[in-house]
């Protein structure tokens, strides 16, 4: 009598199922945390936008001794978007004061902690 032994080659149906198993939780763990830090990424753009803008305006009040068009001010009042279209900008002004706000649209609208950030004349920040 001969006792033939078969070797397994490859898997077997439930250690696939386990493998799709585990990767589907860490997945689902994992792309939230990227969306997330991907969008934190993205606000540095609103923050760098309202500083250039607000130092063009200082610019303005030194040069020109106001922040509005009537003081010789070219600062736009409004822009449609930042240098890659994640916000919305837009400056109020008045020959002495401005508030420069910007809003995220697209994409980054979906950030639910920081879709606004605010600056004005006095150095008040909100977000």
């Amino acid at each position: 009598m001969v006792i033939t032994q078969y070797k397994s080659n490859g898997f077997t149906l439930i250690e696939i199922m386990i493998t799709v198993a585990i990767l589907g939780i860490l997945l689902s763990i994992a792309i939230p945390s990227y969306q997330e830090y991907s969008r934190k990424g993205k606000r540095t753009e609103a923050k760098t936008v309202i500083t250039e803008t607000a130092h063009r305006l200082e610019r303005c009040m030194t040069q020109f001794g106001g922040y509005d068009t009537a003081s010789g001010c070219s600062v736009s009042a409004s822009f449609n978007s930042s240098p890659n279209g994640f916000y919305a900008v837009s400056v109020t002004r008045t020959a002495t004061t401005y508030s420069i706000t910007t809003t995220a649209q697209d994409a980054q609208a979906q950030d639910e902690k920081c879709k606004t950030f605010t600056l004005t004349d006095v150095g008040k920040k909100t977000a």
